[in-house]
């Protein structure tokens, strides 16, 4: 019997049909898991082979549908060496027969952006008929089985679909268990360190405010990443998130970027004007990138529209509205460039009513383990490749670097290293140099407080970090609960 290799083209028309009618991502693979048909982020993996492949291969022994509720968790999850940081979040596998026997498998994904709540809390049956159904079509769109009609079959799997999601959405509203709960807003912002976890909290507590933030942190700190986590976690999260890095626009045209401008207000300005960021923001947030780098020309104007909330475009003679979150970053001491006259001093104190300190890498170092496993994963996944891990002395490398560039340059060196490495365990030698350089130069006493700082963190995740989890920290250390204080202040981990 003939595979699916030779419709390859008929099936990637199908599978983007269904994708864009479905909101769901679609993936066909044959009997050998070569993928035949993806669809959306999936596209760039057109024409691979599946490494693992756990759930299809399942599906295509037994011929049954298999609704997967909870990726890397499941029973046929087990042996995946990435089920603990599966991309997707839930998933529907269908078999595709023809004349009684599995050809390939059809599969319907969720990822974060939507589609998954469907799947994961869809009744079971539904789905499996949903199943049928698309099977159905496949067979009858790839080998011209007249008796499958392609528009009412989809309009049929659409129907069944939306059964779903309205069962999903009275199941909602009639409990507000945990299970139906909204995704947590700052769910990608990984990390368990104390340091960390205090800002998230802070941020989560800022963000039902909302109004006027600022976040402060070096760069690759995730500012860009916390903006986002607080504007889903807002009232103002139900609007768009419109962002403008201060910095990378030339100044001449950064006052018609952030206020826009009307008809006539400069040669080559567009007919009817346009529109700036703030008036784009409206009714959602506007992320200020950088706004130390704003011109102090500039400063004036948008000091104006914090406190009136009100825009002036290029050329206008009227005001404009806006109802937004301001949520403004920089990467340096804005009370110094206050002093060396670079900012205004007036900006600077309506900026800072809610500010937000993230903490550098090289102060929570306990997150750099969890970090390059979580980057390494995501690497495998996106390059199909088997999953490598550091070896002992490479992550001992990567806790006692400085990390000038944050969780940026971690990112960047552990793609690095699994790009270099040929085996499975990543060694020094496939590290940046300046990593290399870094771990040679340092004292045995630094890898040994490096070491200590570990495990006594590593004790306290696992204790508790409050008076009886301390106690029995210090007691399996054999030193008195104040010993225990005040080495905790020595290796950086009190409060």
């Amino acid at each position: 019997m003939a595979g699916l290799v030779p419709l390859r083209d008929s099936m990637q028309n199908l599978v983007d049909s269904l994708s864009i009618q479905l909101k769901l991502e679609m993936e066909v693979v044959d009997t050998h898991l070569n993928r035949i048909g993806v669809s959306g982020s999936l596209r760039g993996l057109a024409g691979t082979r599946q490494k693992r492949g756990f759930i299809n291969r399942h599906v295509l022994e037994e011929g049954k549908p298999m609704l997967i509720a909870n990726p890397g968790r499941e029973h046929h999850c087990s042996p995946c060496d990435l089920r603990h940081s599966c991309s997707y979040r839930a998933g529907l596998a269908c078999p595709i027969v023809r004349q009684g026997h599995v050809v390939g498998v059809f599969d319907l994904m969720g990822f974060e952006d939507g589609g998954w709540q469907m799947l994961r809390q869809g009744d079971e049956h539904l789905l499996s008929f949903i199943g049928g159904l698309i099977s159905g079509l496949v067979t009858g769109q790839i080998f011209g089985d007249r008796s499958v009609d392609q528009h009412e079959s989809i309009a049929a799997v659409s129907t069944a679909l939306q059964i779903s999601r309205q069962t999903l959405r009275r199941a909602c509203s009639a409990a507000a268990a945990p299970a139906t709960a909204p995704t947590d807003p700052f769910a990608e912002i990984f990390g368990t360190s104390a340091s960390l976890q205090r800002v998230v909290e802070k941020a989560r507590r800022v963000a039902r405010r909302g109004d006027l933030i600022l976040l402060i942190g070096e760069t690759g700190t995730g500012k860009e990443l916390f903006a986002r986590a607080i504007h889903r976690a807002s009232p103002a999260g139900r609007g768009s998130l419109v962002a403008l890095n201060c910095s990378a626009i030339p100044e001449s045209l950064l006052e018609s970027e952030l206020f826009g401008y009307e008809e006539g207000a400069f040669t080559g300005a567009r007919r009817g004007g346009k529109a700036g960021k703030f008036e784009l923001a409206d009714g959602g947030t506007l992320f200020l990138d950088e706004v130390s780098e704003l011109p102090l020309s500039l400063q004036p104007k948008l000091l104006r529209v914090l406190e009136r909330r009100t825009v002036e475009r290029v050329g206008g003679t009227g005001y404009r509205p806006v109802n937004i979150q301001i949520i403004a970053a920089c990467n340096c001491d804005l009370a110094e460039r206050v002093r060396q006259g670079k900012f205004r001093a007036d900006l600077y104190y309506r900026l800072k009513g809610l500010p937000i300190y993230l903490p550098p890498l090289r102060e929570r170092r306990d997150d750099i383990p969890l970090l390059a496993e979580h980057f390494l994963a995501a690497e495998a996944e996106r390059s199909g490749q088997d999953l490598k891990r550091l070896s002992g002395t490479a992550q001992e490398a990567l806790l006692v670097y400085d990390w000038p560039g944050n969780v940026r340059e971690l990112k960047n060196a552990v793609e690095y290293a699994a790009l270099m490495e040929e085996g499975n365990e990543i060694s020094i030698e496939s590290l940046p140099d300046e990593l290399q350089d870094g771990r040679r130069g340092v004292s045995l006493r630094g890898q040994v407080l490096d070491y200590e700082r570990q495990l006594v963190a590593a004790a306290l995740r696992s204790e508790g970090e409050n008076v009886e989890g301390k106690r029995r920290v210090a007691n399996q250390m054999g030193v008195s609960l104040p010993t225990l204080y005040r080495r905790l202040k020595e290796l950086g981990l009190s409060d």
